[in-house]
């Protein structure tokens, strides 16, 4: 359990683990990795930070802090990379593309990917990633589709398992 601040509590053993290190807002850890927002400034690209508890192994992505941790300390999901302008902000993507999607970041992999609607049709509101059932190796998320008739499901246990 992630107190917000700086401290993670296994509930079943009691141990607690500092993150004072972490840089970034908001913050949120899981076992080992941690995720936090940049602070946003007019005229740049919105960042995230994914980096151990300990300060070590950091890195700076572009994209919106969801204020979720990494699932199983892998895979992390972001808004959008938008620009910050005065009152507005501006997507860095064509209208109707990532404007609605998620972004998916997969640490091991050191590699990111867009889940948006199919064939980019935007649907009402914004893509939202949820969190289904939970397989042995990771959770199910799923999110409708631009019809809103079906769901889409990714099993991210299905992706191959990488050292890092």
């Amino acid at each position: 359990m992630h107190d917000g601040k700086n401290t993670v509590t296994n509930v079943v053993t009691g141990e607690k683990r500092s993150a004072e290190k972490v840089d970034g807002t908001d913050r949120r850890c899981g076992p080992d990795w941690c995720v936090s927002g940049v602070a946003r400034a007019a005229g740049r690209l919105t960042q995230v930070i994914v980096q151990r508890r300990d300060g070590s192994r950091r890195s700076v992505l572009p994209g919106g802090f969801r204020r979720n941790p990494l699932f199983h300390d892998r895979f992390g999901f972001f808004d959008p990379p938008k620009v910050v302008g005065e009152g507005s902000s501006i997507s860095t993507a064509r209208i109707g593309t990532l404007e609605n999607g998620s972004v998916i970041y997969d640490r091991c992999a050191d590699t990111s990917a867009v889940l948006q609607p199919k064939e980019g049709k935007p649907a009402e509101g914004e893509l939202t990633v949820q969190v289904g059932g939970s397989l042995s190796g990771g959770p199910l998320l799923f999110w409708r589709d631009d019809a809103r008739k079906r769901y889409m499901v990714m099993d991210l246990a299905a992706i191959p398992k990488q050292a890092c």
